[in-house]
């Protein structure tokens, strides 16, 4: 290994002497215990027992004469090879003077030719510390570095290459060495914040490096893993449209296309999903921006989009709005400004069902009873014992224009009249099959409810009498869990001991129709369904079920593997252009514009 002479040799230097006297001159070498000088009288020698201190002229660091013989004296030993003494005596001259950088520099030298690597790194960086103009210190980060790097200490080797670019960012070493410490960072180490510090720095100092493109691509790749996602696309952009024929540029076009799905900018997001698919040869990345495909048709909202709680658990229509009731209260979502309003009533209380009209909106909760909100005046009445239902859980409503209708744990179904405000209460010795209503939907012949394992009953409004369905296609022990009426037909969504599936009833022809849609080998999970007048969506745990009334069959769509990955949804909701899917994960919305155009990418 190269030894790099004391940067102390032909340097001007203060001497002074134990006898009081000081001279000034060119210290040409140490040699037989004297210290040889050029001064302006001629040449002089110094015995090294006259010399007290040594101040170097270039950077007025003052340094003892012994420390300065001793850094002598371990040069000579190394000389004949006797590297241990060397090591002592480098040891005594940064004890006799701790700012001395040549010794330093030369005992890390020596210390790593012993390969003791970080013993050596600790003491040339105090070397670098003290003299960070010395000359070859860039040469010898760059060296390390790659030694580091080659005995397969990575993070050494990163932290010593961008040590280099910090200390020596004009040195013709350091556009290499900043992108290796960042793609090191990136890559090897997984540690994002020294890779950000690393390639930031890169890009910034040498945009038009050959490694550029793939700077900007771990920067944006990192930036969207953190979030930051303005960032990851301004990066990611650069990428795209300053390197057209990078091999970075399809992987950036990916990251960038999940900026956009994270952004809820999808059509954004396919427009770089077709660009990939369009020019990558990469069957792997092909077949993942495929599958990004999927959850481009969603969003999903959560907490931090105004959700008062991830968990929701009942969605209502009305008008412009759709309210969404949480485990932790209700908000509304504004269809025409796309986004929720920002308003929480009931903070805290758990929302199992919602229903809405002109004037109020009524809630059923967990523990707190039937509440009612009048919109206009943005006050709140309550409904419980003996005014109200006998249960304080309501977990289903339906309203029409004469009455509401609620559901109960336990307590059978509830008839509030709208005209005369009294309520009406339905158990099993009205004619129900059970008390424990999970479903209930008016329509202007009858209202239809869905029960826990008693299948479903029908109010009828003419004789103002229950009946228990007893067609196969609905009873057999089945738990109704919803019910979506749909122009001449109503449809409902059951599950029982090891099935679960749907059913259908025709109300021109009074028949019914059942699709079993899954079958299991223990306890069948629980589905729920949604429908309008041109189309029915059945959500289960594990996806999305379309009908097609032209083939009369079902097509499946995916979940997005954060909303609903083994999460029935709670509620579904069908508007015009989206499906609203209410789970413990979030809210998820389904844009119904983008399905077609999706499946004809899939198909090219």
């Amino acid at each position: 290994m190269v030894l790099f002479a004391s940067n102390a040799i032909s340097q001007e230097v203060i001497v002074l002497m134990s006898n009081g006297d000081q001279v000034t001159g060119s210290l040409l070498e140490y040699k037989d215990d004297k210290l040889i000088l050029r001064t302006r009288s001629g040449t002089l020698r110094i015995s090294a027992d006259n010399l007290v201190l040594i101040e170097f002229a270039s950077n007025k660091t003052q340094i003892s004469g012994q420390a300065y013989l001793h850094l002598k004296k371990g040069k000579q030993l190394l000389e004949m090879g006797m590297e241990n003494e060397a090591i002592e005596k480098f040891r005594a001259a940064i004890l006799e003077s701790p700012m001395y950088a040549d010794a330093y520099y030369d005992l890390g030298v020596l210390l790593e030719k012993q390969g003791k690597t970080k013993e050596a790194l600790e003491y040339i960086d105090r070397a670098m510390t003290i003299d960070p103009d010395r000359a070859g210190m860039a040469r010898r980060l760059l060296e390390l570095a790659d030694i580091y790097f080659n005995k397969g200490q990575v993070e050494a080797a990163a932290e010593r290459y961008y040590l280099l670019f910090v200390n020596y960012p004009r040195d013709g070493a350091a556009e290499y060495a900043v992108y290796r410490a960042g793609f090191l960072f990136a890559e090897e180490l997984k540690n994002n914040e020294s890779a950000l510090a690393a390639l930031e720095g890169a890009v910034a100092a040498f945009p038009k490096s050959s490694y550029a493109d793939r700077g900007f691509y771990e920067l944006g790749r990192i930036y969207e893993e953190q979030g930051a996602l303005e960032a990851a696309e301004s990066t990611l952009i650069r990428l795209v449209s300053g390197f057209p024929s990078s091999q970075w540029n399809d992987d950036g076009r990916y990251i960038l296309a999940k900026v956009y799905h994270r952004q809820r900018r999808n059509e954004d997001a396919i427009r770089e999903i077709i660009s990939l698919m369009n020019t990558s040869s990469d069957a792997i990345l092909i077949s993942a921006a495929e599958g990004m495909l999927d959850d481009c048709m969603w969003i999903v909202y959560l907490v931090a989009d105004g959700l008062p709680g991830d968990d929701v658990r009942a969605l209502a229509r009305d008008g412009d709005y759709i309210w969404v009731g949480t485990s932790a209260g209700i908000t509304r979502f504004d269809l025409g400004e796309n986004s929720f309003t920002g308003e929480t009533l009931l903070p805290g209380t758990e929302v199992r069902a919602l229903a809405a009209d002109d004037l109020y909106l009524w809630a059923g909760t967990q523990d707190s009873g039937v509440m009612r909100y009048d919109k206009l005046g943005e006050t709140w009445a309550s409904y419980t014992e003996p005014e109200g239902p006998a249960s304080n859980r309501a977990f289903a409503m339906s309203i029409d224009s004469s009455d509401v209708w609620m559901g109960t744990a336990l307590g059978g179904v509830y008839q509030y009249s709208k005209q005369n405000g009294s309520w009406t209460s339905y158990k099993i010795d009205d004619g129900l099959s059970s008390n424990n209503i999970l479903s209930i939907a008016s329509t202007p012949k009858g209202v239809w409810c869905g029960t826990l394992k008693k299948g479903v009953c029908l109010f009828d409004r003419l004789t103002g009498k229950w009946q228990i369905e007893t067609d196969r296609a609905i009873a057999g022990g089945r738990s109704v869990t919803s019910i979506a009426p749909c122009g001449n037909h109503v449809w409902f969504a059951w599950y029982r001991e090891l099935s679960n599936g749907v059913s259908k009833y025709d109300t021109t022809t009074k028949t019914w129709e059942e699709t079993t849609v899954a079958d299991y080998t223990s306890t069948a999970n629980i589905i729920n369904l949604g429908a309008n007048d041109k189309e029915v969506w059945l959500g289960t745990d594990t996806g999305v079920l379309f009908y097609d009334r032209a083939t009369s069959g079902w097509s499946p769509f995916n979940y997005p593997s954060e909303l609903m990955e083994h999460v029935p949804p709670m509620c579904v909701l069908v508007t015009d252009n989206s499906v609203w899917f209410a789970t413990s994960q979030g809210l998820g919305r389904l844009d119904r514009r983008l399905i077609d155009q999706i499946e004809r990418i899939k198909q090219k």
